[in-house]
């Protein structure tokens, strides 16, 4: 029972001191560089109802950003995302594994609010 309420005044002491974010801290007008990894769970379908089925399958998403300021509330944001879709198949007579590696180019306008 000490141990429990030691815990617990530990994690709250840390709740007030440790923060994730810097208050008052405002990043918008510099120029930002980022990592992104996820992951992917993909399916396919056939479109005419043939005797097709596939089981989904987890794939790796990863990639890189920038974003660039244009002005305190807009900005710009290129991204290069490098997406696995994996899927498991069975037709009539075929069975196969496969892995579809898809490269995305992708452009995105950040609007700040506030």
């Amino acid at each position: 029972m000490k141990k429990l309420i030691f815990i617990v005044i530990a994690v709250f002491a840390m709740i007030k001191f440790v923060s994730a974010q810097e208050y008052g801290a405002d990043f918008r007008d510099r120029l930002q560089f980022g990592l992104k990894v996820g992951m992917n769970y993909s399916n396919v379908y056939d479109a005419n109802g043939e005797g097709f089925s596939a089981k989904a399958k987890a794939g790796l998403a990863t990639g890189l950003f920038i974003t660039i300021p244009i002005g305190t509330y807009l900005g710009v944001q290129p991204e290069i995302l490098l997406s696995q879709k994996d899927l498991r198949q069975r037709a009539a007579s075929l069975a196969a594994l496969m892995t579809l590696n898809v490269l995305l180019l992708i452009l995105m306008c950040p609007c700040y609010l506030l």
